[in-house]
């Protein structure tokens, strides 16, 4: 027999749970408890989740937290809270990391150092670790200096690192899970060199995905097309970070003597080659025909613009799998402390579409 909604927090308890479920009470327990849920069978833990959400349930940690000295909560260090609020690439990374670690019974908290200056962040993150309670750390390689990196060779506190898709490949002493877009690139560059195209642009904004650009241009050389330093254009923050599709379509119109020159666009991100496509309209050019235009990102694949045409070419970093690796590392060290260190590689895939077509001009599925 069911409970009544009014009834649950009076009377739902592991005992009703094994009941209504059909599991061992032991089971049960195992299931709810973030110490040892990790050895029931995903299927099992799933059904008594899922009972427990239907009345709303959960079981306090509370007296457990106090017993076991965990705090069942995990702290994102993070520098720059705007970039985590306006990225989309940033913001779906947080989303799985959370999710991942919801799953297991953890909460996620936002630790945020305030200052720009990279000694000033690494000082606040040293005290970071030290001032707040939490089982373990998740933080960008990028944001590690000197005093950060000799503390976690220490291996005193569970910690991943992770590298975006833009960052600098930095080696870490610790677990780290980074993006690797390489093989992506190559295949973008031969599929652009397939349909005609000779010459490229990268275009970015500032001092912005540098790593992504370099790395794009290494796999050019590797196939025999040049990518000088001429041949990289890049945008003032200032004028593209707050709207960059904006902000791109305005310094197309301005840059146009010299991006009308070449026949592919390799764009940082999907929202600069929208900018981008909306320009050669302007000019009146039909994006992927004479220019090619690519993106990265793959937001396509979000609601707002599975519409929008041309669809772009883009390449697609696993940011879901950056996100709930870097969890599914970290709840390992906090289950089991003194477990060696991890490099994990994720990566990305290129996406063709309309945007880098010249021929063969056909309406696609995303």
């Amino acid at each position: 027999m069911r409970l009544h909604y009014k009834e649950t927090l009076r009377m739902l308890s592991i005992k009703e749970i094994s009941k209504q479920t059909g599991f061992s009470t032991a089971t049960v327990s195992r299931a709810l408890d973030p110490r040892y849920s990790g050895k029931v069978k995903a299927s099992t833990r799933q059904r008594i989740m899922a009972l427990c959400d239907e009345y709303q349930f959960r079981p306090k940690f509370s007296a457990q937290a106090l017993a076991s000295g965990k705090t069942y909560t995990v702290g994102l260090i993070s520098e720059d809270l705007e970039s985590m609020i306006n990225s989309p690439t940033f913001s779906q990374f947080v989303s799985f990391l959370a999710q991942e670690l919801k799953n297991n019974n953890y909460t996620l908290s936002v630790l945020p150092v305030s200052d720009h200056d990279p000694e000033t962040i690494d000082k606040e993150i040293l005290h970071t670790f030290y001032s707040c309670r939490m089982d373990g750390f998740v933080l960008s390689s990028n944001t590690v200096g000197t005093l950060t990196l000799k503390e976690l060779a220490s291996g005193k506190f569970p910690v991943v690192t992770y590298q975006m898709p833009s960052d600098i490949c930095n080696p870490m002493p610790v677990t780290s899970v980074r993006i690797d877009n390489r093989n992506a690139y190559r295949e973008l560059l031969r599929h652009l060199k397939e349909t005609g195209r000779r010459r490229f642009v990268i275009i970015g904004m500032g001092n912005s995905n540098n790593s992504r650009h370099e790395q794009c241009r290494k796999c050019a050389s590797e196939l025999n097309l040049a990518i000088q330093d001429s041949d990289v254009l890049l945008l003032p923050k200032e004028e593209v970070r707050a709207e960059p599709t904006l902000g791109t379509y305005l310094a197309v119109l301005k840059h146009w003597e010299k991006l009308k020159q070449y026949d592919a666009w390799i764009m940082s991100n999907d929202l600069m080659a929208r900018g981008a496509c909306a320009a050669l309209r302007h000019f009146k050019y039909e994006p992927g025909r004479e220019i090619a235009v690519t993106g990265y990102d793959n937001m396509e694949e979000s609601r707002l613009y599975l519409f929008q045409k041309p669809m772009l070419t883009t390449i697609r970093p696993p940011l879901n799998l950056l996100g709930t690796t870097c969890a599914q590392l970290l709840l390992e060290q906090i289950r089991a402390p003194g477990a060696g260190s991890k490099e994990i590689k994720l990566h990305s895939e290129l996406v063709i579409r309309q945007s880098s077509h010249q021929t063969n001009y056909k309406e696609e599925a995303p």
